[in-house]
């Protein structure tokens, strides 16, 4: 209890200097756990104060990291089938995952680490807090959408053969989040069970992770394009063979200069193993 309460102490006095209007910030996370009436499950489930902060945070500190998740994917969209969406959803979850520390920005993994230390602190004895809040915050609010309306993140918008796959994206991104286990005979996504079996540990770990009151990431609202575009091609000029697990080639987004065929690349091996690099999935060792 007495670390908690240290954590919590730290991360409200490191939101009272990073965030601007932290005050008002505060009051809606408070208003909206009010609202919940010790509901859990009901925690930014629906539109409101705290849900539309999020959006506008997410927004405002995280366009360009949502982008740089989601753009090639977005890209690849279209004329796909149900089982190169399959893959392409892995793809993300992998990206996700393995670019957190390198790439989300400060602020809005800090807002979160407020957030959820206010809901364990009304929720002590929930296990669900990391999906609940960030997946609520970050997933629902701002990744799903972005996929359905790539103008939200400032990309070219969907060509209309692509929605039903973009939609299809989203899913799998959400179940795979909630870690959703399909009935064969009934369920319409039965398909996507083996998909979630496969990543819902990943997911899990990036929700876990996302709340941080460290500065990792050097994307924020004052990183410019042209330093985005310098880190993302510093990632592709290395030596590389295909990795053994099969991937999806698409066509490069307009804003990028790699696809997601290169992006799961591994370096060259030698007789001895050398140590995991920095811009590799920790999970399963593919390259950034």
């Amino acid at each position: 209890m007495t670390t908690r309460v240290t954590t919590t102490t730290t991360t409200t006095q490191l939101c009272m200097a990073e965030l601007p209007s932290f005050e008002t910030f505060a009051r809606v996370v408070h208003i909206e756990l009010d609202r919940v009436r010790g509901e859990e499950e009901q925690f930014l489930r629906s539109s409101t104060g705290l849900s539309s902060t999020m959006k506008d945070l997410g927004h405002t500190y995280g366009r360009k990291y949502f982008r740089f998740l989601l753009g090639d994917a977005i890209a690849a969209l279209g004329g796909l089938h149900r089982n190169q969406i399959l893959a392409l959803a892995k793809d993300v979850v992998h990206r996700m995952v393995s670019s957190l520390d390198d790439h989300a920005p400060y602020r809005l993994r800090l807002s979160c680490a407020y957030i959820l230390d206010e809901f364990h602190a009304a929720f002590p004895q929930s296990v669900r807090g990391s999906t609940i809040v960030v997946g609520g915050s970050i997933v629902l609010r701002i990744v799903c959408p972005a996929i359905i309306k790539p103008e939200l993140i400032g990309l070219p918008p969907l060509a209309a053969t692509a929605l039903p796959n973009a939609i299809l994206l989203a899913k799998l991104l959400q179940h795979s989040m909630r870690g959703t286990e399909f009935d064969m005979a009934s369920d319409d996504l039965y398909f996507a069970k083996d998909f979630v079996a496969e990543t819902k540990e990943l997911f899990a770990g990036y929700l876990s992770a996302f709340p941080s009151t460290k500065k990792t990431g050097p994307i924020d609202s004052d990183c410019d394009d042209e330093l985005l575009d310098t880190m993302v091609l510093t990632v592709d000029t290395r030596p590389t063979r295909r990795a053994s697990t099969p991937t999806l080639e698409s066509s490069p987004s307009p804003k990028r200069k790699f696809s997601f065929r290169k992006l799961f690349r591994k370096e060259s091996s030698s007789s001895a193993p050398s140590p995991r690099k920095s811009h590799e999935c920790r999970h399963c060792g593919r390259a950034l």
